[in-house]
């Protein structure tokens, strides 16, 4: 997975749930359109979002992502030419308005950057302690205001994808509002949400 610094959205949240397994590869049916629902992008979108990416963007990178569908290389060479991304989901880096002279990224529900920290503040958590593993420097402090804000997390990002070849971040889990799978990823029927 990976969070697009460059692609912003504003408010977002999502539940990972889909309806319909129809058509999935080594399901009965499906005639022609059977091995081509692996092929493409998956768009979720919040419907409530008050903006959402210019479309150009969004479909470079679901185009890029689709790519890889296609490259028969099993060491993905066509990576490195930049018209292919190397990963299963890229999501949005949505913004809020809470501060307007600033950006302040929204979804920490969602977002666990990698090695495993979960930027979600600790006192809205279920478990009200850092996991083992976790940076508790780069979790959104309990006062919205406090030393590690939403901004501070937008800029990290931001920081972050200047210093990536793609202009991603790699994470463990994201949304931001708006992500785009791997069609291939989407439709497998081993890949699920759970807890």
């Amino acid at each position: 997975s990976g969070v697009d610094a460059d692609v912003h959205g504003e408010d977002g949240s999502g539940d990972g749930e889909r309806d319909g397994d129809e058509g999935r590869d080594g399901d009965e049916g499906g005639g022609e359109a059977k091995g081509k629902i692996n092929e493409g992008a998956v768009i979720v979108i919040d419907l409530d979002l008050a903006a959402l990416p210019p479309p150009s963007r969004v479909m470079d990178v679901a185009n890029k992502l689709a790519a890889v569908n296609t490259n028969t290389n099993s060491n993905n060479a066509d990576v490195d030419g930049g018209d292919v991304l190397p990963y299963d989901v890229i999501c949005a880096a949505g913004v809020t308005a809470a501060n307007r002279n600033d950006l302040w990224y929204y979804d920490t529900y969602a977002t666990i950057l990698l090695p495993d920290t979960y930027v979600h503040p600790l006192q809205r958590r279920q478990i009200k302690s850092y996991y083992e593993g976790e940076d508790p420097a780069l979790v959104r402090s309990d006062n919205r205001n406090g030393n590690w804000t939403q901004g501070d997390i937008m800029r990290y990002l931001q920081r972050m994808g200047k210093q990536s070849k793609y202009g991603t971040v790699d994470v463990k889990s994201c949304f931001g509002g708006m992500a785009i799978y791997r069609a291939s990823t989407w439709f497998d029927p081993s890949c699920r949400y759970g807890l």
